[in-house]
């Protein structure tokens, strides 16, 4: 079983941060709310990634620099299936 560890807890941090930051730039709150799942996922995945990988920017056990990459990368993943579901549904209706 997978324990809630502070590095697990960080990482969500910092996607929900980097979710804070595209906002900023982008707008559009309902799109955001969207972006929120694959934001978190892609800080995980970032941040087991960099456990394993090294990193310039870590704090602790956490690797900003990867978690971050994640974060967005998962940000530009939500927001390419928010808008190819968009223009399927503008399509058939």
């Amino acid at each position: 079983m997978i324990g809630l560890t502070p590095v697990l807890v960080l990482a969500l941090l910092v996607g929900l941060l980097q979710l804070s930051l595209s906002l900023l730039l982008r707008g559009g709150m309902r799109t955001h709310l969207l972006l929120l799942p694959f934001a978190l996922a892609g800080a995980v995945a970032g941040a087991v990634a960099g456990l394993r990988a090294p990193d310039l920017l870590r704090i602790g056990d956490l690797p900003v620099a990867w978690t971050s990459v994640g974060a967005w990368a998962g940000i530009v993943l939500g927001s390419l299936l928010v808008v190819l579901v968009g223009r399927r549904r503008a399509a058939r209706g």
